[in-house]
């Protein structure tokens, strides 16, 4: 497993080189850029499953991960400032979207956003499950989640599949969009594109090789997520100190509250 793990940070670590010689992405694309098309050109090009039938008659309930101290408040300030400072609806991407609990809280923080979850769903929903459930370190995250009901949640999951466990939650279908994709190579399709989200939000990055990528190719868009607080037997978590110098080098602000981060964009 840690063999894969190198494996996928020495890729990220060489897209991140790759973006350094990249041009950022027109400011015209920020400033000028109906999102409308841009989640229908996302949909067009990385369509969702279709739901079976058995499916759609029991929707799912979304489920957030997160501990006592996760700080969102911070995350929900964020996006409203993006709403309440755009003359458009703005464009929020989330990296990390599990089973939609979040994305069904940024909906709900928000009242004219796109929001744009992206997750690759690698591992098979048992072991995903029990390798939380396993560790003291991330067993709190489940706290949301009635242990008498685990089995069967599990049961719906291989039943069904994340992606469609996720866009059959009820979320609204006009500002809410779920895209099975990976980081970093989603961040380069938005670039060719040219698609200039307002907002990242990472929980899905323990390298921050993708954060600096999402710096580096869109350096107006506001930058949040997650993960202070986050602990590994085997890794140190550097996420702090790695922001402080990312903030210093685009000469903007750090904010930080528990598990929260967001990079204030001082240069629009």
């Amino acid at each position: 497993m840690n063999a894969i793990r190198n494996a996928k940070r020495q890729y990220t670590q060489t897209l991140l080189e790759i973006a350094r010689g990249i041009e950022p992405l027109s400011p015209s694309f920020y400033y000028d850029h109906d999102h409308s098309s841009s989640v229908n050109m996302i949909r067009r090009d990385l369509p969702s499953p279709d739901i079976s039938k058995e499916c759609k008659s029991s929707p799912f309930k979304a489920i957030e991960l997160f501990s006592s101290r996760s700080g969102r408040e911070l995350i929900e300030l964020a996006m409203r400032e993006e709403e309440s400072l755009s003359s458009r609806d703005p464009l929020v991407v989330e990296f990390g979207t599990f089973l939609a609990g979040s994305a069904c809280r940024w909906l709900s923080a928000t009242t004219t956003s796109y929001i744009v979850s992206v997750d690759n769903w690698s591992a098979s929903p048992r072991s995903v499950i029990e390798h939380l459930m396993a560790s003291e370190l991330t067993r709190h995250v489940l706290q949301n989640i009635d242990m008498s009901e685990l089995e069967s949640l599990i049961l719906s999951l291989e039943k069904y599949g994340f992606h469609q466990y996720v866009i059959n939650c009820g979320l609204s279908s006009k500002r809410f969009t779920s895209v099975r994709s990976r980081l970093p190579e989603f961040l380069f399709f938005l670039y060719d594109r040219q698609i200039y989200p307002d907002l990242f939000y990472f929980d899905a990055d323990k390298d921050f090789f993708s954060i600096e990528i999402a710096s580096r190719l869109f350096p107006l868009a506001t930058l949040c997520g997650d993960d202070l607080l986050w602990k590994s037997q085997s890794i140190a978590n550097t996420l702090e100190e790695n922001l402080k110098r990312l903030a210093t080098l685009r000469g903007d602000s750090l904010e930080m509250s528990d598990n929260s981060w967001v990079i204030w964009t001082c240069n629009r």
